[in-house]
């Protein structure tokens, strides 16, 4: 195909609007048809495929997605074989193997001992000593004679240490210290204006006493508290030296460990 797009336009020192406009359509309507005929040509066999590329580099690694929602739960598994039977427990403190317990008394308290790695019984530490009880009697039978041992018939309802007689009436003291002697006594009644004492007596001497004066008929009650210090092996004796009859006395005694 033989192009028909003058080459001599635009002339040279005289180019025309007309002239170049004319070439650009003459040469528009030539490639028109120059495309017409390519796409007309049916296309040939594909080639052979070319080698493979070399792989790129990997990419950077996404964000991480949401958490999805958590599954149900499974069923329970089988229940497990029962293990053995413990040992027997025990109700007694003394029967545990980590305590040692040597003359309980009342007050006191488990101390632990990290010598031995025991448990112990011990007065309370921080209040200065405690008072224990060591005799508590009642004596319900009226006492009227002078200087009379008010405790040669009592009845002895505690006395772990054996401090009191029954047969003497005395109180006898196991081991040195300070004791306390709590009282409470009746009198008899129809004896007013009379006088009523009662002493403690220690080796022939008064080292406590109380007294005081019946004003008119009828049953008198009085507490009374005394502390003293024993000696070794100090053997006391509550009497009533003389005045009103007594009809009732309680007494407590108490000695101070610490």
């Amino acid at each position: 195909m033989t192009s028909l797009i003058d080459t001599t336009k635009p002339t040279a020192g005289h180019a025309t609007t007309a002239s170049v406009r004319e070439n650009f359509t003459t040469a528009k309507t030539e490639i028109e048809a120059l495309q017409a005929a390519v796409a007309s040509i049916p296309a040939g066999p594909a080639g052979p495929a070319g080698p493979q590329g070399i792989q790129g580099p990997a990419g950077p690694q996404g964000l991480q997605g949401a958490d999805g929602l958590q599954g149900p739960a499974g069923p329970a598994g089988p229940q497990g074989p029962q293990g053995i039977q413990g040992p027997a427990g025990t109700t007694q403190l003394s029967l545990l193997n980590d305590v040692t317990l040597t003359a309980p008394a009342t007050g006191e308290v488990l101390t632990f001992d990290g010598a031995t790695n025991h448990w112990k019984n011990a007065a309370p530490a921080g209040g200065g000593g405690v008072w224990k009880t060591v005799f508590l009697g009642n004596r319900e039978s009226s006492i009227s004679y002078t200087y009379a041992s008010i405790l040669d018939t009592y009845t002895s309802h505690y006395n772990p240490e054996g401090i009191f007689n029954a047969d003497t009436g005395y109180l006898n003291a196991p081991a040195a210290g300070i004791y306390r002697f709590k009282f409470n006594f009746e009198l008899q009644a129809g004896y007013g204006g009379h006088i009523a004492q009662l002493d403690i007596v220690q080796s022939g001497m008064i080292v406590g006493s109380t007294s005081f004066e019946l004003t008119g008929q009828g049953n008198y009650r009085q507490d009374w508290t005394f502390t003293m210090q024993f000696t070794a092996d100090a053997t006391v004796r509550i009497n009533k030296p003389s005045g009103t009859q007594v009809a009732k006395i309680w007494l407590e005694v108490e000695r101070f460990t610490g």
